[in-house]
């Protein structure tokens, strides 16, 4: 599948492995200049052999600790020094957090600032020049919106996906798309539910599912480099 995408410069955080590692060796292949970013530079550096090893761009390697607000800003500069600019930003940086009834305001703090405001924080750093440039994407990793414990990242998560979807509405008109995929489908996705769209705006405030946005032609077709969705929420149902 053709994405449109060569030559688009993009920044994946928790890069390091799982979800991120994969979001970065599929944009290899189609031809876009990745930064990709985590606390754990070795590992990064593998990923990095393994993309150049496959063919593609050898990414740019931006090791940072994203819970640290002022690091956020750095690796928002580095990735633009490096890349020349950010067109797509992957936010998958991100880890459970269960807990008991009883956790203190520290470790909610702590899964809130990962799971949440440091994609918040870069996505913040990076729309000032996606939107004067008229393009960006913008592509979110959320978590199970039918918990079955207490966890603090599910409750973070949420918020990426109602922020997100706030945003969208913002940035729309600025040729700035923002979506949320659940990691649920990472997990367990049934290419045959569907889930309902939610009528209304063209493009906005939609539910999907991956198979019918990745294949299905027309407005539902990944395609344009997302060019036809904002403010999807993709999640199992």
């Amino acid at each position: 599948m053709d994405l449109q995408l060569n030559n688009r410069a993009a920044l994946i955080t928790g890069a390091s492995t799982g979800i991120g590692a994969g979001v970065a060796e599929v944009l290899a292949t189609q031809g876009v200049r990745i930064a990709i970013s985590a606390r754990r530079g070795e590992w990064l550096e593998r990923l990095a052999d393994r993309i150049e090893a496959a063919g593609g761009h050898r990414p740019h390697v931006l090791p940072a600790d994203i819970c640290d607000p002022s690091q956020v800003a750095h690796l928002a500069e580095q990735a633009q020094a490096v890349l020349g600019q950010v067109d797509i930003l992957v936010n998958t940086a991100g880890g459970t957090r269960p807990t008991s009834l009883g956790a203190g305001d520290a470790f909610w703090d702590e899964a809130l600032n990962l799971n949440f405001h440091a994609g918040r924080r870069l996505t913040q750093a990076l729309l000032p020049a996606m939107r004067e440039r008229r393009y960006g994407r913008v592509l979110n990793f959320s978590g199970s919106m039918e918990p079955r414990q207490v966890n603090a990242a599910t409750a973070a998560k949420a918020a990426i996906q109602v922020w997100a979807k706030g945003l969208a509405c913002e940035v729309a008109s600025d040729g700035v798309t923002v979506n949320t995929i659940s990691r649920a489908y990472q997990q367990r996705a049934d290419p045959g539910a569907r889930s309902p769209d939610r009528r209304g705006t063209p493009g906005l405030h939609r539910t999907a599912h991956p198979d019918r946005l990745l294949r299905r032609p027309g407005r539902h077709r990944l395609s344009g480099s997302f060019s036809r969705f904002t403010a999807c929420a993709i999640h199992h149902r």
